[in-house]
């Protein structure tokens, strides 16, 4: 499993900004591409930027086009926005090159969550890498938000960065710490199709794996027990030594039993499928990805799973 090009959406705020850091650990570890997107609103000429500011961005922020080099403009077009535009994508792809990211540069206008999921698409992007919010600020779930419609719809993982819970930067400022990928696994082929994933990213952190399951309260010694084994042979299959690999079976609910289990975890970071066992094909909301998002209050890749264990029925 590896990460030629990442996708970075932004929304002209910090708060969206906050994803930055943990999208170019991964680019650069992967030598992969940074893909920054800033969607306008509708209406607005900004798709005419993806000619003069697209490809990768390999010097000095000066050598990217100046004033003179915009694109022509339409009837209604608004030359300041597009300055404005250029601006800030400018500033934030100086602070990615001048930490030794490959980046590259698209502005579009339309409805945010269509325009990236179609950028993803054209792209052949491997991974998403989005603030759960942005320009509000708002603390609340991931429901109804950009990121949850992207993670909902994507067919390549959307990795959730929570803005005041992002990844601690290390002391020499060379990348963010992840200690542990948490893995939570309902027994099921859809929610292991997370695990070629949570290996590629242990991978690049040299990071622990810690597998989780939960049981239903009142579970008997055999039905825990068998949890166990299953884990275990999960564990077997990564391939990652087994000193590097831990297990956990919890008795409760997923939804608050992980969340939980997290804040036993330092500097960690969640992958999980979007969905498990039922294969019902549903809406984020009350689901334990949104609870493990909005409460866990660590980065969690979302990973949309396996076509065919889903069935002709629920695509």
């Amino acid at each position: 499993m590896s990460y030629a090009k990442v996708i970075v959406p932004l929304d002209g705020s910090e708060l969206s900004e906050s994803a930055l850091p943990l999208a170019c650990a991964v680019g650069r570890a992967s030598h992969a591409e940074v893909l920054l997107v800033r969607v306008g609103a509708a209406g607005v000429a900004t798709t005419g930027l993806s000619a003069a500011l697209a490809g990768p961005v390999r010097g000095p922020v000066r050598s990217m086009p100046g004033p003179a080099d915009a694109p022509a403009l339409r009837a209604g077009d608004r030359p300041a926005g597009l300055a404005e535009e250029r601006r800030y994508l400018g500033r934030v792809a100086a602070s990615l090159v001048h930490a030794g990211a490959q980046v590259s540069l698209e502005a579009v206008a339309g409805d945010p969550p269509e325009e990236i999921l179609g950028l993803a698409r054209r792209e052949h992007a491997d991974l998403i890498v989005m603030a759960t919010h942005g320009r509000s600020g708002l603390a609340r779930s991931v429901l109804g938000s950009v990121t949850d419609r992207v993670a909902l719809h994507s067919t390549v993982p959307v990795l959730a960065v929570r803005p005041y819970s992002a990844p601690a930067q290390r002391p020499d400022n060379s990348g963010v710490i992840v200690r542990t990928v948490l893995v939570p696994l309902d027994q099921s082929e859809l929610s292991e199709s997370a695990i070629p994933h949570a290996v590629a990213i242990a991978g690049i952190f040299q990071a622990w794996i810690t597998l989780v399951t939960v049981v239903k309260p009142g579970a008997g010694p055999s039905q825990a027990d068998a949890a166990k084994q299953y884990l275990m042979a999960i564990a077997a299959r990564t391939g990652i030594p087994e000193s590097r690999v831990s297990i956990v079976v919890n008795t409760g609910d997923p939804a608050s039993e992980i969340p939980l289990q997290l804040k036993l975890l330092p500097h960690a970071m969640v992958v999980m499928t979007t969905r498990g066992a039922s294969g019902l094909k549903r809406w984020i909301r009350g689901s334990v990805t949104d609870a493990v998002i909005r409460d866990g209050l660590v980065p969690t890749m979302v990973v949309p799973p396996v076509a065919p264990l889903l069935g002709p029925a629920i695509h």
